[in-house]
């Protein structure tokens, strides 16, 4: 887990969207998963390399992807809901407080699933609803 850490603070560091990229199609599942975790805080530039990995045959790397997607979908849902803004820290300000009761939906996979057709179907629905939610997506006032 260490060299996980080491990954994802390398890779944030590096402020480089090409460095996060190699990192999501690295063969290194730990790379890999330390991307996943990254890939959230780039908004939703890379929905669909988080996508793909949903069905990656490592546990870690699926959860990892999962994690990502159930925060953009908390943070989209937000985001539209009144146009409350969400931080880097994935914390929406609500009346001028932090608050981390942010609205999520979740389409797995859940823990130790390997049967592809869960990790397909889970796959499709998350696919399915970020097309359908970032459509709708309001512009940000300034």
């Amino acid at each position: 887990m260490a060299y996980i850490n080491l990954q994802v603070y390398s890779i944030r560091k590096s402020n480089s969207d090409a460095i996060l990229k190699l990192a999501l199609d690295s063969s290194d599942a730990r790379v890999k998963a330390a991307g996943c975790v990254v890939a959230c805080e780039k908004n939703y530039d890379f929905i669909e390399d988080l996508i793909e990995s949903v069905a990656h045959d490592d546990e870690l790397v699926r959860q990892a992807s999962r994690q990502s997607l159930v925060l953009l979908s908390s943070k989209l849902l937000c985001e539209k809901d009144q146009g409350i803004k969400v931080g880097k820290d994935n914390k929406i300000a609500v009346q001028g407080k932090k608050s981390t009761n942010l609205n999520a939906i979740d389409f797995g996979p859940i823990l130790s699933e390997t049967s592809n057709a869960a990790l397909n179907t889970s796959q499709n629905m998350w696919k399915v609803w970020f097309k359908e939610n970032l459509n709708k997506k309001p512009i940000a006032k300034d």
